[in-house]
C-alpha cells in the first residue's frame, strides 16, 4: 500500500499499543496507530475504519470471535489478527473460520511483529499456526531470510516430525516441505535435518 497503514489496537494494556508503534518506528515503517482499551460493538469501530487491527483475546475469546465474523461481513477489507498470551490449541483456526487473520502472542519480538503485519497487510495472508499456540520464536538477527512458514517448519522438523507428517499439518503437499526444507539448508548453511534441528534447538529461544 502507498499510503501509511492504519491500525487500531484494542489491548488494556497502553503500554502494548506504545510498544507495537515503536517498533514500527524502529523499523522504519510509518503506520496512523489508534488505541482502544475496549471494542464492544462494531459501532465504537473508529471512522473511516483502519487497516489492521489487533484484537486483545479475553478468556474464551468468544466475544472477539463474534466481532472478527461481524467484521468479515461489514468491513471486507479490514485484517483482523487476535493477540494472547497464551494460545490455546485450535484457538488459530477459529479466527481463520471466522475471518481474520491468524494469531500472534503478546511476547513475540518486536521485529517479527511488524513483518507479520505487514505480510498480512500487503499479501491478505495467513499468520502460521505455531505463532499463536506456542510456537517457538527466533530473534530476527538470529533466523537470516527465514519466513515465518520456514520457521513453523523447522520448528516441527526440530519436533521429530517427518515430512509427511509436517504437509498434514499445514494441510499442503509433501513436496512443498522437502522444497522449504532445501531451501532453508541453503540459507543455514546445513546439509540435513538433524543439522537444521541442532541449529534450532540451539538458537531458539
Amino acid at each position: 500500500m502507498t499510503t501509511a497503514p492504519r491500525i487500531l489496537v484494542v489491548d488494556r494494556a497502553p503500554v502494548f499499543a506504545a510498544g507495537v508503534e515503536a517498533a514500527f518506528a524502529r523499523m522504519n515503517h510509518p503506520v496512523t496507530l489508534e488505541h482502544l482499551k475496549y471494542l464492544p460493538s462494531l459501532d465504537a469501530l473508529p471512522q473511516p475504519a483502519p487497516d489492521l487491527l489487533l484484537l486483545e483475546a479475553s478468556w474464551g475469546a468468544q466475544h472477539e470471535l463474534g466481532l472478527i465474523r461481524q467484521l468479515r461481513e461489514r468491513h471486507p477489507h479490514l485484517r483482523c489478527i487476535l493477540n494472547v498470551f497464551d494460545g490455546k490449541a485450535g484457538l488459530a483456526a477459529a479466527v481463520r473460520q471466522a475471518g481474520g487473520a491468524g494469531v500472534f502472542n503478546k511476547a513475540l519480538n518486536p521485529p517479527m511483529l511488524v513483518s507479520l503485519c505487514l505480510q498480512v497487510l500487503q499479501e491478505d495472508c495467513f499468520i502460521p499456526t505455531a505463532i499463536g499456540e506456542g510456537g517457538v520464536q527466533l530473534p530476527a538477527s538470529h533466523a537470516p531470510n527465514l519466513t515465518p512458514r520456514q520457521q513453523e517448519i523447522l520448528w516441527l522438523v526440530a519436533e521429530g516430525q517427518s515430512n509427511k507428517q509436517i504437509a498434514r499439518r499445514l494441510s499442503v503437499a509433501e513436496g512443498t516441505i522437502k522444497n522449504q526444507l532445501y531451501s532453508m539448508y541453503r540459507v543455514l548453511g546445513v546439509s540435513n535435518r538433524t543439522e537444521a534441528s541442532r541449529w534450532w534447538l540451539r538458537t531458539a529461544q
